[in-house]
């Protein structure tokens, strides 16, 4: 069976359309806000656009830290996960209903709170999401199970991205972005009904399922990593994926105007870019026979990404005159020095896809039934710290250059050293450990 007849699976298409609704309303709410500070009515009334943008981001990651262990307990323990989805789902159109008051009144306290739920269900729904995959599709299935996960979480960062950025910054575009974030919120929760049924083996308690010790459940999480010695290595090979993945991003905006002297239009692009990249790798390595699951070309696709860093394919910015406006997508497409960088970035996010499919497929094979979702919740918590630490430091990087340009070049010359030292350390330590896990 090819990856796409698994969309025409009872078992598998519901869970699809759910984290590809959840994933697509995440995106639409933030980037709205942020176009909304920026661009549009908000942005008026507001002294410090920059600050609110910072705290846009904040308050979507928030939640992981307060929420993602817990909910790592909670999808091992609750008596029935499929429901817990449910009132998941459930919990996002009342998200979106905070946020439509947000947009009625013109609030941006109230569109925060809205973001900050959205992160909670994201970090509530991330431990279900992987852990409920290898009880709905078979062992040689999960590589392109994962595979479609992974190419549409990023086909929808993109879709939210533009239709966010479009109708937030539109005049009078609230409206529509109420009624798009409400029917992507009630197809999910539709969805939701038609998930197969999904039993705990040890269930618990609803109440008592949730740890609502935050510092415990962590201890908790940790404690079911320190019993599988693999666990830790292969955490720190995903983090690799999500904090080089977060730099690059961050950085696209500042490469696009003050590297290649371009508006906004062709961050978009590139910003496509990067997301088809990282979908066509995903859905290729849920196609191979073996290697998805034997962690072969995983250290190879590493050193790719850190080579694609390296490369010097970025010309020198020709910045207009004060006043007058960044040329666009279209004067970027006329320069064909400019390919050459496009297909750089593309070639980077296609490798980075290509080998983060096997390390999720891996994680589920090798983790307990009963400590998957601990497992899952710990990777998405050492996630979110090593993206807000990467953050930082790549911003007190760029920023200690002499101008931005040399900055964003010895930013991703360190990323492509540490890929090196990455893919080295994969090959030669971690990945024949999984390997021999696997084969066992």
């Amino acid at each position: 069976m090819n990856a796409f007849a698994l969309l025409l699976q009872r078992r598998f298409l519901p869970l699809f359309v759910v984290q590809f609704g959840g994933a697509l309303n995440d995106n639409v709410l933030r980037n709205a806000l942020v176009a909304m500070i920026t661009f549009g009515a908000l942005g008026a009334e507001l002294s410090n656009r920059a600050l609110y943008i910072q705290l846009t981001v904040g308050f979507f990651m928030l939640p992981y830290f307060l929420f993602a262990a817990s909910a790592g307990s909670f999808a091992d323990r609750c008596p029935d996960r499929a429901l817990a989805i449910r009132w998941i789902k459930l919990a996002e159109i009342g998200t979106v209903c905070v946020a439509l008051a947000g947009f009625a009144f013109g609030s941006v306290g109230a569109l925060l709170l809205a973001v900050f739920l959205a992160g909670t269900q994201s970090a509530l729904f991330g431990p279900f999401k992987y852990a409920v995959l290898p009880d709905l599709l078979e062992a040689d299935e999960l590589p392109r199970g994962n595979g479609l996960v992974s190419a549409s979480t990023f086909l929808a960062i993109i879709a939210g991205v533009y239709l966010g950025t479009e109708l937030g910054a539109r005049p009078g575009g609230a409206g529509a972005l109420a009624a798009t974030l409400l029917l992507i919120a009630l197809a999910g929760f539709v969805a939701a009904w038609r998930l197969l049924p999904l039993p705990n083996a040890a269930p618990q308690g609803w109440l008592q399922a949730f740890e609502w010790n935050i510092f415990r459940a962590i201890a908790v999480n940790i404690r079911a990593c320190r019993t599988e010695p693999w666990t830790l290595s292969l955490i720190c090979m995903i983090s690799w994926f999500w904090v080089s993945g977060a730099i690059i991003s961050t950085q696209l905006p500042l490469l696009v105007r003050d590297v290649y002297g371009y508006d906004h239009t062709v961050y978009l692009g590139l910003l496509l870019l990067i997301c088809l990249g990282v979908a066509a790798g995903s859905l290729i390595a849920g196609r191979l026979p073996r290697g998805a699951t034997s962690n072969r070309p995983v250290p190879f696709a590493i050193a790719v990404a850190a080579f694609c860093c390296m490369l010097p394919v970025y010309p020198d910015a020709a910045l207009p005159p004060a006043g007058e406006e960044l040329p666009g997508l279209a004067a970027f497409l006329a320069v064909p020095a400019h390919y050459a960088g496009a297909a750089n970035i593309f070639v980077l996010s296609m490798a980075m896809g290509f080998y983060i499919v096997p390390l999720y497929v891996t994680m589920q094979l090798l983790a307990p039934a009963r400590q998957r979702g601990r497992v899952i919740a710990a990777n998405n918590v050492f996630n979110a710290v090593f993206i807000v630490l990467g953050v930082v430091l790549a911003g007190l990087l760029v920023g200690a250059g002499a101008d931005v340009g040399v900055g964003i070049d010895r930013l991703y010359l360190t990323i492509g050293m540490l890929g090196f030292v990455v893919a080295v350390i994969g090959n030669r330590l971690v990945i024949p450990n999984l390997n021999a896990r696997l084969a066992a």
